[in-house]
Order: structure tokens, then sequence, then C-alpha cells
């Protein structure tokens, strides 16, 4: 299950495990950079992992891609092979 949310300057994207067996984990995506974050009960604070949009369009990109290692181009916004 997840959940989108838009304001004036960022979207958040909630993914909630159906099983329960997994914390949520939210990303926020701004205009120059991503946010995932992910509550830790046993700390009582969020682990937060800090990216450029150009890394998520990488990471979304290699999960359709076999074991090798790839060189990416920004064409027009756009990452590529």
């Amino acid at each position: 299950m997840f959940s989108v949310e838009m304001d004036k300057t960022t979207s958040s994207i909630t993914v909630i495990d159906d099983h329960n067996d997994y914390p949520e984990v939210e990303m926020i995506i701004g205009d120059a950079e991503v946010f995932i974050r992910q509550y830790d009960e046993k700390r009582d604070e969020h682990d937060v992992v800090r990216i450029s949009n150009v890394m998520l369009a990488e990471l979304l990109l290699a999960m359709e891609k076999e074991e090798g290692n790839y060189k990416t181009e920004l064409n027009h916004g756009t990452k590529h092979k």
C-alpha cells in the first residue's frame, strides 16, 4: 500500500508494508534532492538517506538492468544508459 501527497515544493510518497514486517518508508522529493526516511523505534528517530534527483533516476533505471557497470548521461532532464 502507498500514498502520494504533493504540495508547492515537494512530493511525498509513503509505502506501508502490507504484512507489517517492516516499518513504513517515506520518500520526500524536492527540486534538487530526495530524502528517504524510515522510523527506528529503538532509537526513537528516523534513519535518513539524502540523494540527488539524478541519483534517484539512476536507482530507478538500475532496477531494469542486468548485473554490470553502467555509465549514464543526462539528456534533456532524463537519465539514459
